[in-house]
């Protein structure tokens, strides 16, 4: 849900509203018609097994924000992957320069926006179980293959999985996200 994504923008990174707001003012110091900010923050991991041996493991963590200022037909754009206050406004006005029109234009306050529908109703992400578990569930379906037929002399198998939390500010007072697990 919406606000689960914006509760954890808020709480991992001491971020609040009235940050997002300041960040929103900078991107349209410079004018613009209107501005966003879009925050991602992804963790994936991928276990693989041949030959019934695990042959990779791996977890990976990308995040960033991204920063648009669009003014009639110009976009200014600008991007960082710290998801931290003074790293998001050097992005913000970078982007304000790019789109610059001389004069300014004020944002609205952002509000969050509860979204009703649950999406990705799953209990329990695969994101969150241990990498033993993870483990286990691919050496039994290699087990599970074999002995469907004894002919199966070679199995391959993975499991990859991703938490994304998403979090789009916007200048007309906007504030909404989704958690979304993937599996």
């Amino acid at each position: 849900m919406s606000t689960d994504s914006i509760r954890f923008f808020f709480d991992r990174f001491g971020l609040t509203e009235g940050d997002v707001d300041k960040l929103l003012a900078t991107a349209l110091a410079r004018g613009g018609d209107y501005a966003d900010l879009y925050f991602e923050h992804r963790v994936g991991s991928s276990v693989n097994i041949e030959e019934q041996i695990i042959k990779s493991a791996s977890k990976s963590v990308i995040q960033g924000v991204g920063v648009r200022v669009i003014i009639g037909d110009k976009t200014g754009y600008a991007y960082t992957d710290e998801i931290e206050f003074d790293a998001i406004r050097r992005a913000a006005e970078t982007a304000s320069h790019i789109a610059r029109t001389g004069g300014s234009k004020q944002a609205s306050p952002v509000n969050a926006t509860p979204n009703e529908l649950n999406l990705y109703p799953v209990e329990t992400p695969v994101s969150s179980v241990e990498l033993a578990t993870k483990i286990d569930l691919i050496k039994r379906g290699d087990e599970s293959a074999r002995r469907y037929d004894s002919r199966i002399r070679e199995v391959q198998s993975s499991i990859t999985d991703e938490m994304k939390y998403v979090m789009i500010a916007s200048s007309d007072g906007r504030l909404v996200g989704d958690v979304q697990p993937m599996a």
